[in-house]
């Protein structure tokens, strides 16, 4: 069973598009090659050192065995069969990665439950912020508050910041 990303689909990602000049070409696809994997030509032993330095900077020591599998996957996700060593990815991890990058929709349902809560907060925090602005337009003369003195602009401040007070 094969664990590789189509090298056919990873060209298809770093494929120049309409540029017409050579040197330009070759300095874009390197800056670009570089932002989209910037651990993409590092030595392995050198990524290994920069994995135990970031782990041990952090407080993560006891994690470093997946750390360095890890960055490993992310330096090179097309090969991920020919890891070896101490890192060498395990049946069950291949087989992970395998559905992962197969079934990008494949996720607990507690992750949708929370973006469709945040998706629905976000909308009423809007409708809540349209409907403020559009009442200070008019409620200050209603309520006759509209003047410039210092005690009536905190009173519309106050209104307006009531929801957000309110829910904090």
């Amino acid at each position: 069973m094969s664990h590789d990303i189509s090298k056919a689909a990873v060209a298809d990602i770093y494929a120049e598009k309409g540029t017409t000049h050579a040197e330009d070409v070759v300095a874009e696809r390197n800056l670009e090659s570089r932002i989209r994997n910037p651990l993409d030509g590092i030595p392995r032993d050198e990524l290994m050192r920069n994995v135990d330095d970031f782990a041990r900077s952090r407080g993560l020591s006891e994690h470093i065995s997946i750390l360095r599998k890890g960055a490993l996957v992310a330096q090179n996700p097309t090969d991920l069969d020919r890891i070896d060593g101490d890192e060498a990815l395990t049946a069950e991890e291949l087989a992970v990665l395998d559905r992962e990058s197969k079934n990008k929709w494949t996720m607990p349902a507690r992750l949708f439950w929370t973006i469709a809560m945040c998706s629905i907060g976000a909308a009423v925090q809007g409708w809540d912020q349209t409907g403020a602005n559009g009442a200070t337009i008019f409620f200050p003369s209603y309520y006759g508050i509209g003047g410039n003195s210092a005690r009536e602009q905190i009173l519309v401040g106050l209104i307006n910041a009531a929801p957000y007070i309110g829910s904090a």
